[in-house]
């Protein structure tokens, strides 16, 4: 079986792989991407993007694109001590609508993943960068020099591939993970090992529009709200982060001095 060389095969070509793919190609990095689906697939698997995210996806020149086709800034991030019922004043609250951070970027975003991938892969070069859709992976070995990589597509056919360095963008179930490195000893499951004191639960009340139809006696219609309006006014689209139990001054402490500060 013939081998084709490549510097970087990646396996996966999510948001994450196309993205990678994109900014290989800004270095002039001969790669593959192997993708297992045909097409986009339209399983939302993602909702969010951090600051690292979004400064990532304007990196391969896509940062318009984020707020007018993908997704728009998340909001207040509100957290209550749920010990004290729904209805107290939140003790900490974010504002991720603000640039005024360190990176000049908001807070958080939410997105529809397909969305963000079609528009991450529209950011890929095909002058160093190839996407193979419709590939499983079937074997990965490596030597002292390279890592071989074995996959098949809709012909049946095995192909190989030889390349210096193979990247796992596949996710937490995908062949790289749970068919390469786990059968090697390496186990990704460290957040295990950590637990949180309390459960915490992240709501944004988003439900379905009530209508003089299906509340026929809120009294809210006889003031004229519109179905829009007493939606925005007890439906708030920001986050409430609400605990399990009443906190502690220790927990006010690791949230401040945390990865909120």
């Amino acid at each position: 079986m013939n081998e084709e060389y490549f510097d970087i095969v990646i396996c996966g070509c999510g948001p994450t792989g196309a993205s990678l793919s994109a900014n290989l190609s800004r270095l002039g990095i001969r790669h593959l991407v192997l993708e297992r689906e045909d097409s986009i697939t339209s399983d939302p698997r993602g909702i969010a993007l951090d600051e690292d995210g979004i400064r990532i996806v304007q990196g391969v020149g896509k940062y318009e694109q984020l707020f007018t086709d993908v997704g728009k800034a998340m909001g207040m991030f509100r957290f209550i001590d749920g010990g004290r019922g729904l209805h107290v004043n939140p003790f900490l609250q974010i504002d991720n609508n603000t640039i005024a951070g360190g990176t000049g970027h908001v807070g958080f975003m939410s997105h529809k993943q397909p969305q963000l991938e079609k528009h991450s892969r529209d950011a890929m070069d095909k002058k160093y960068g190839e996407l193979r859709g419709g590939a499983t992976m079937t074997k990965v070995s490596e030597d002292d020099e390279n890592v071989h990589v074995t996959y098949q597509i809709a012909d049946a056919k095995m192909h190989r591939i030889r390349a210096k360095f193979l990247v796992g963008a596949d996710g937490k179930t995908g062949f790289v993970r749970k068919n390469y490195l786990e059968a090697k000893g390496v186990l990704m499951e460290k957040s295990l090992k950590f637990q949180y004191e309390a459960v915490w639960v992240a709501l944004n009340w988003y439900l379905a529009l009530p209508t003089p139809k299906t509340h026929p006696e809120f009294p809210p219609w006889n003031l004229g709200y519109s179905p829009e309006e007493v939606y925005g006014l007890f439906f708030p689209r920001d986050f409430d982060f609400v605990s399990s139990r009443p906190l502690r001054i220790n927990d006010l402490v690791r949230m401040v001095s945390g990865p909120f500060s």
